[in-house]
């Protein structure tokens, strides 16, 4: 006696379908997450490097005010935009939205004069007095990036103590 199979191969070929579309899924779900988080990834290490950057600016501008004999306040309070090729805190600013950078055609410097390409960073740096024994003598220095991407906003800070050493 013969028994009629024709049923159960359409089965496990629909049952082989479906699993191999699952994988192929999840597969192009994990590449797609990957390369999201891997962009995600470099524009943050984009922003460090730019906080990074602000707060060596200041320090070097303290630097060259240490050497100023004229100067009265080593670094006054305030919220400034610095370019690397600052040498004093001229652009005091309100707010973040007033510190757009730009890249610099042909090279990897960022600017906050529109002399390039857009970019999605901003960078402030904040001067503020700290508070201890000698305050007088002290600031505390933060240097805040902002970036967007995909419409979600993004936001890195670094921040540092700097002395006036005279």
């Amino acid at each position: 006696m013969q028994k009629n199979n024709s049923g159960q191969s359409l089965i496990e070929t629909i049952v082989a379908f479906g699993i191999l579309t699952t994988g192929i899924v999840a597969i192009m779900s994990l590449t797609a997450s990957g390369l999201f988080n891997s962009g995600i990834s470099r524009q943050r290490i984009v922003a460090i490097n730019l906080a990074r950057e602000g707060l060596e600016i200041t320090r070097a501008i303290r630097d060259s005010r240490w050497l100023n004999p004229d100067t009265v306040d080593f670094l006054p309070a305030g919220k400034y935009k610095v370019d690397y090729n600052d040498n004093d805190l001229d652009n005091l600013v309100s707010n973040i939205v007033d510190c757009k950078l730009y890249q610099e055609s042909g090279t990897q410097l960022f600017t906050h004069f529109n002399t390039g390409t857009e970019t999605n960073f901003w960078r402030m740096i904040t001067i503020s007095a700290e508070m201890t024994g000698e305050s007088n003598r002290q600031r505390k220095v933060e240097s805040w990036v902002q970036w967007q991407d995909r419409g979600k906003t993004y936001n890195y800070e670094l921040e540092e103590i700097l002395t006036d050493w005279k």
